[in-house]
């Protein structure tokens, strides 16, 4: 499938994080009036305690905004980060394709762009990866022991490229809980096999997977 010039990007955001953290790169994307860009919240991050969001209701978030951008007319380039790699996997499908036989105007998803993310095998599990290569990255997570979990180590852990440890601090003050139960799973889609991708892995250990 050849690639196409989007006009939006869909942020997929990460497992602990919100929309918010986006923020900055969202308005530089904005400000060069090239791209509409959205970033749904997914309901799993920072939800109630004790949490009742699941994966279908990120699955949802994520569908609700690309048939919106569809409706608006444009091709688009969709960015998942971490765990939001699980939730494009299930949530891109290819009637939200722009070359979908269902979609004759063109609109809809062209490309994906994977940062960071989980890009499982259909039929396995997140679970199944961490099995067989171990847990990538450096974040210390920890149970509340409500079914929510969260990161230890966030200004290590996710804001290590950041000098000021103070800077880091404050950022990772952002933070949210993440509700367990979203990641578990078998995963079935696969867009990534269908559509131009661009995927870069956590450390040398998920690369491979993708060999």
């Amino acid at each position: 499938m050849s690639s196409q010039k989007p006009t939006a990007i869909l942020i997929i955001h990460g497992a602990f994080f919100l929309p918010s953290s986006w923020q900055p790169l969202i308005n530089a994307l904005t400000q060069s009036q090239q791209y509409t860009v959205r970033c749904p919240h997914l309901p799993s991050c920072g939800d109630e305690r004790s949490p009742k969001a699941t994966r279908d209701d990120d699955i949802a978030a994520v569908r609700t905004a690309a048939q919106e951008l569809i409706n608006e007319g444009h091709k688009i380039l969709v960015l998942a980060h971490s765990y939001g790699g699980i939730v494009a996997c299930e949530a891109i499908t290819e009637d939200l394709y722009a070359q979908s036989h269902t979609n004759h105007k063109g609109n809809g998803i062209v490309s994906l762009l994977l940062l960071s993310a989980w890009l499982i095998q259909p039929g396995h599990t997140f679970e199944d990866v961490i099995t067989k290569y171990g847990l990538p990255g450096e974040v210390d997570v920890g149970s509340n022991g409500d079914g929510t979990i969260f990161a230890r180590n966030a200004p290590a852990s996710f804001y290590n490229d950041i000098d000021d440890p103070v800077v880091a601090g404050e950022l990772a003050k952002e933070n949210v809980t993440h509700n367990w139960v979203a990641g578990p799973g078998k995963i079935n889609g696969a867009p990534w096999m269908d559509l131009p991708t661009i995927f870069n892995g956590f450390s040398y250990k998920f690369d491979r997977i993708t060999q």
